[in-house]
């Protein structure tokens, strides 16, 4: 049996995100080099329209361009589709990635 994709639930704490930041190069999307970036974090903006930015960190040596969070309490504090984006910063230039999506479930 193939796992499906995992559900977040209201307050689920120890949460991995993980984002992978891409430039176009040559016209092919290819991973950032992280491994210089002076600031990384991610936004998570809730269903109600409040924002919150959390300290990302380097998921590896950052040649990946793959940064992540993992949540704490009182994160996921609502139910309904969340949105979140990656900010990584470089001394002389910032970086944003696309917005994805995720829904929060309510629990029993």
């Amino acid at each position: 049996m193939a796992c499906a994709e995992e559900e977040l639930h209201y307050n689920d704490t120890g949460t991995l995100f993980l984002i992978t930041i891409n430039d176009c190069v040559g016209g092919v999307s290819t991973p950032m080099d992280l491994a210089t970036a002076s600031s990384m974090s991610i936004v998570l903006k809730s269903p109600s329209g409040i924002s919150s930015t959390k300290t990302a960190t380097l998921n590896s040596d950052g040649t990946d361009g793959k940064i992540e969070y993992t949540t704490v309490d009182g994160d996921l504090n609502e139910v309904g589709t969340w949105r979140m984006q990656a900010i990584v910063n470089f001394p002389t230039t910032s970086f944003r990635s696309n917005i994805k999506t995720f829904r929060v479930y309510e629990n029993l």
